[in-house]
């Protein structure tokens, strides 16, 4: 009974990685990879409108829908940033739920960004998130989620 309290914390070191957990897709494993797409079924996410005029300054729409039985988690401190590619332009790189930032409806989250394209082309508009969404029995927090959201100026 001594050995095994003493093996015990040896055990739960080795298995939880001495506390620390490795970064989402540096395993290299299906299992990974089937972890990060796992998180799909709790929420969909869109672009609106996907098509803007170079050179106008417009309000796009990053709107993040809970899965059927979830809710937008109104509590969580939700932030966004966005990462936008050469061509493209936006007022703001960090939105913060708790600032009022992010507008929250009973069927969806919406983060409006003042974007302007250089040029008439595809642009892929990369935003990084961390936000959480619940049933009646649990909450699902959602860390580094990379939306990659396709803009088209036209």
């Amino acid at each position: 009974m001594k050995r095994l309290a003493m093996l015990l914390p040896l055990i739960l070191m080795v298995a939880c990685q001495n506390g620390r957990t490795q970064p989402k897709g540096e395993s290299g494993t299906q299992e990974s990879a089937a972890a990060e797409a796992d998180n799909s079924k709790y929420y969909s996410v869109a672009l609106n409108p996907a098509e803007i005029a170079p050179g106008a300054k417009t309000d796009v729409a990053v709107v993040i829908t809970p899965a059927s039985g979830y809710k937008w988690n109104d509590e969580y401190p939700a932030k966004f940033k966005v990462e936008p590619p050469d061509g493209v332009k936006v007022e703001k790189i960090e939105y913060k739920q708790m600032k009022k930032e992010v507008e929250i409806g009973k069927a969806e989250a919406r983060l409006v960004l003042p974007v302007t394209l250089a040029d008439a082309g595809i642009f892929e508009l990369q935003v990084k998130a961390n936000f959480s969404v619940c049933n009646d029995t649990s909450c699902k927090i959602m860390r580094k989620e990379l939306f990659k959201l396709p803009l088209t100026g036209k």
